[in-house]
């Protein structure tokens, strides 16, 4: 094994790095890190049927209606804590509010308010149950999620200060949720305003460095794409196979901040690029992306920024998978560039090149790696990687 490699799997034994030890609560990316006070609309939201105005978000459903915001990322839940101020709820006849925390596969746990009883909801692989509930009064305006151990702890409050803990119950949820707040107006009418989620909160997202996996098992952080002939398993390193042109691979839902921080892959076989290679990491303005295509018959290593409003190949070069066998995409500490580099079997790095950004925000990036055939030519091929973030220093 080669030294720098066995030191960070040593490492990664004594601080548990691909997963957190069991009595150490995360400090960064749980649903703690996502604070908003509605002062306008924000990126961290998608509405539907709802305005932000005056400093909080109004919700308004009508009969067979309903008013929702989710979050598009995705954000850890156990050793998080979700806080969500009211500013006024106004439930008529059988109308309901919802605050759902969602994993990707559906399984959610959250809390519903219809008429005075707020009641625990959990959806776990379709079967819904409803363990624990409590009277509520309209002045509790404020409510709080958090989960410890696998176990979901509820509570409300009149200020925010002092809250009243209602019974735990077990959470089937283990990997990051989406926050989905809606009014539902059954037959009569909702109405919600929000004033805040997680006031003052200071927890921010991870660096990028941290998401850490040898692909010796497959990580709930992981979302895999679909697609019919698309396969993709981790089985002491990652397996992808496909012959579409629709990407295939996998992706995270939660946020990475790309600031200072970089992010590395080792790729251990990409043929000819047939199925080509893309490695990757989406900002808001645009994805960084490192990737291995077959062109002319030849195997080629291209590093660009590719968005709506840039489109900027600056690196383009004869693949060797010797000499390319690590990718990494870095912002080099105090600066807004974008760094594309690779090594060989030995460790030692080579930029292959660095592009400005314009000051684009770095703090939201997700990881892609997706494999893509358009070559249509019917013959599965398959794309072999490993050690993501366990790459040479």
């Amino acid at each position: 094994m080669r030294q720098w490699l066995a030191g960070a799997l040593a490492l990664c034994s004594s601080t548990s790095c691909l997963e957190a030890p069991p009595d150490a609560a995360p400090t960064c990316g749980t649903v703690r890190s996502l604070s908003e006070t509605f002062e306008s609309e924000s990126p961290l939201w998608e509405q539907h049927s709802s305005t932000v105005s005056a400093g909080a978000l109004d919700l308004e459903a009508g009969p067979d209606a309903t008013s929702w915001v989710i979050t598009p990322a995705g954000y850890l839940l156990e050793g998080g804590e979700l806080t969500t101020q009211f500013r006024r709820i106004q439930l008529d006849g059988d109308a309901e509010l919802h605050i759902y925390l969602v994993e990707v596969d559906d399984d959610s746990i959250g809390l519903v308010l219809q008429g005075s009883t707020l009641s625990v909801a959990i959806d776990s692989d379709g079967d819904e149950t409803s363990p624990a509930s409590t009277a509520w009064d309209e002045d509790q305006l404020w409510w709080r999620v958090r989960q410890t151990y696998g176990r979901f702890e509820w509570a409300i409050s009149v200020d925010g200060v002092t809250w009243m803990d209602q019974e735990p119950v077990a959470s089937p949820v283990t990997g990051p949720v989406v926050v989905l707040i809606e009014a539902y107006g059954g037959t009569a009418q909702a109405t919600a305003q929000i004033e805040a989620v997680n006031p003052g909160s200071e927890e921010e997202a991870c660096p990028v460095s941290s998401v850490v996996d040898d692909f010796a098992t497959e990580l709930p952080r992981w979302v895999p794409t679909g697609g019919e002939t698309c396969e993709v398993f981790s089985d002491s390193a990652l397996h992808i196979r496909n012959d579409q042109p629709d990407p295939c691979g996998l992706y995270t839902i939660e946020e990475f901040d790309l600031q200072g921080s970089s992010v590395g892959l080792e790729v251990m076989e990409a043929g000819d690029c047939d199925l080509s290679l893309s490695f990757a990491v989406a900002l808001p303005a645009f994805a960084a992306e490192l990737r291995c295509l077959n062109v002319d018959g030849l195997p080629k290593l291209i590093a660009g920024l590719y968005g709506d409003d840039i489109d900027r190949t600056f690196v383009t070069v004869d693949f060797d998978p010797l000499e390319h066998h690590y990718w990494r995409i870095a912002n080099p500490p105090g600066t807004d560039n974008i760094e594309m580099s690779v090594a060989g079997l030995e460790g030692q790095w080579r930029v292959l090149g660095t592009q400005a950004t314009g000051g684009a925000a770095l703090d939201r990036a997700s990881i892609d790696i997706f494999g893509v055939d358009e070559s249509m030519d019917g013959v599965v091929e398959e794309l072999l990687l490993d050690n993501l973030n366990l790459v040479p220093p």
